[in-house]
């Protein structure tokens, strides 16, 4: 049968050249077909690269480590690149490593690059060219591909890791198929090889940075006293951990405050800012600023500026000078107060005597006697007064004698009892018996009472309990004897039970206290060879007890 002719054509000639010149392809319809779909799984293919491609780079984070960023790829790689076993070898001192391998319950990959000692393919790869590796049966295997074969590894691709010419690392994927990788593999590897690197690069100096940050860090708060950076507005921007600890405050709560609401306990800015003068100088600026809370800072300022020579914050040093400056005071007092008691000790003797000479003479009905006894007593009473400035200085000379302890709280109860009591203060006496005598100051260890007393009273006279003040004797069983004086009122603040023997630190208002009485208290106790213990409870009250050893000096 003849075919019909189109133009000197056959019909079914002229239907496959037009086949031919849409599609470029010798075929038939059928083969066409086949190959239409061919090249649409191979497009389709290909776009699932670029989203892979494009989900990786979303997926890996600065802050990820090497086996999770593997972890991320081999998730993504799976479902376009045939692979059993899946390897990121770091070059560490010229030696590529083992990193970490997919999956890790199957780590078959050694630890050191299998073809570590293959130059010519290490050269390859310092030049950015991929490899695939197949084990070839008619031919003896190298030392490398006997260790890829004997875990099943039949082709791996390799894909270098560089970066300005310097390996950084490799990608190795194993599979138990001897064509498991094709040309257009390799290239999409080697795309995802410059995304692995970019990452790698961008992690180590995530990491780079997080570790100068920590040790600086650490720097900052191995430093004891106070480092913290503020900007130009006074908010604090960073610190050491030990302004959160001075304060009393938690770091989220420091953060973005100012510095004069956190040191200071104001809501404006302090009339004599070193960080303004350090702003106005550009030099450091020094100054000792006193807390509310009565602690004595040492500040230093120093400014910093930006490279356009602005203002943008300063840095904080704060040192606690307390003890410091309270000891020098504390000294200069101290030598001040012997020099005063002895100069008035002089004229004091004798208006002491002429008054008693005069008294010895004058019959003692004479108007005069009453002037002359005033004279005596307030002659004495200023003698007390040296004596307690000369203990205060701790030059006095004590006269140490055999002492009962209860004849001292009693002398001590009798001086001050009744003031005690008109308050509506009830004295609890609980004094053991056949207590043993200490050597000791009477007239000293007197004044540790009355000192404790008074101290007793103002404190349940600012309560709001029970008015009740208890005093006791016992001898401990480590042969110690114990006054303890306990009282109802209104307690020590934890954060001042650490001051209250610091001299001229007192909690009582302004005119009532010295901040004296414990500091030389605790003097004269220690002088004997005794401590002073304390128990407090903020709104319950306090027990101060004096301990003293019972051994008699040496002779």
């Amino acid at each position: 049968m003849v075919q019909p002719l189109v133009g000197g054509v056959g019909v079914l000639e002229s239907r496959n050249l037009m086949i031919e010149k849409l599609t470029g392809i010798h075929s038939s319809k059928k083969t066409y077909y086949v190959e239409l779909r061919r090249r649409l799984q191979e497009i389709g293919r290909r776009n699932l690269q670029l989203e892979i491609m494009n989900r990786l780079a979303k997926s890996i984070k600065v802050n990820m480590s090497l086996e999770e960023m593997l972890q991320s790829l081999a998730e993504a790689l799976g479902e376009v690149v045939i692979f059993d076993q899946l390897g990121l070898y770091i070059n560490q001192r010229e030696q590529l490593q083992l990193m970490t391998s997919y999956p890790r319950e199957n780590a078959g990959l050694s630890p050191v690059f299998p073809f570590a000692g293959d130059q010519k393919l290490i050269s390859e790869l310092r030049n950015g060219t991929s490899v695939v590796w197949t084990d070839n049966h008619s031919q003896p295997a190298s030392s490398e591909g006997q260790a890829l074969a004997a875990r099943g590894i039949k082709s791996a691709a390799i894909i270098p890791l560089v970066s300005k010419e310097e390996l950084l690392g490799v990608l190795l994927l194993g599979s138990g198929r001897e064509d498991a990788y094709t040309g257009r593999d390799l290239l999409f590897l080697e795309q995802l090889g410059d995304q692995l690197v970019v990452s790698i690069q961008n992690a180590r100096l995530y990491n780079e940075v997080v570790q100068v940050q920590r040790d600086w860090e650490k720097t900052l708060d191995a430093v004891t006293d106070m480092l913290i950076f503020i900007d130009c507005e006074h908010r604090i921007v960073r610190f050491n951990k030990a302004l959160p600890a001075y304060v009393h405050r938690k770091g989220k709560e420091i953060a973005g405050s100012k510095c004069y609401q956190v040191l200071m306990e104001r809501e404006t800015r302090c009339e004599a800012c070193p960080v303004v003068e350090a702003s106005q100088t550009g030099n450091r600026a020094f100054h000792q600023m006193r807390l509310p809370r009565g602690e004595i800072l040492d500040v230093f300022a120093y400014p910093a500026f930006d490279e356009k020579g602005h203002f943008y914050g300063a840095i904080l040093y704060a040192k606690d000078v307390t003890q410091l400056v309270y000891s020098s005071r504390f000294v200069a007092l101290g030598e001040m107060a012997a020099g005063v008691a002895h100069e008035l000790n002089s004229p004091l003797t004798a208006i002491l005597g002429d008054a008693q000479l005069l008294l010895r003479d004058l019959d003692p009905n004479d108007p005069q006697a009453e002037l002359l006894q005033d004279i005596k007593n307030c002659g004495f009473r200023c003698k007390r007064t040296i004596e307690n400035l000369l203990a205060f200085s701790r030059q006095e000379e004590y006269k140490l004698e055999l002492v009962s302890i209860n004849q001292v709280v009693e002398r001590a109860l009798a001086l001050v009892a009744y003031q005690i009591e008109k308050g509506g203060i009830i004295i609890e006496k609980q004094l053991a018996s056949a207590l043993p005598h200490i050597w000791g100051s009477p007239q000293r260890l007197e004044q540790v009472i009355v000192n404790l007393l008074l101290n007793a009273k103002d404190a349940v006279e600012e309560g709001s309990g029970p008015k009740t003040i208890q005093v006791s004797t016992c001898l401990r069983p480590t042969e110690e004897l114990a006054i303890t004086i306990a009282d109802t009122g209104r307690g020590i603040a934890p954060e001042n039970l650490s001051k209250i023997f610091n001299p001229f630190f007192t909690t009582k208002p302004r005119g009532k206290g010295t901040g004296l009485g414990l500091s030389v208290s605790l003097g004269i106790v220690e002088n004997h060879g005794g401590r002073i213990e304390v128990q407090s409870r903020e709104g319950e009250g306090s027990a101060f007890t004096v301990v003293l050893p019972t051994r008699l000096p040496e002779s």
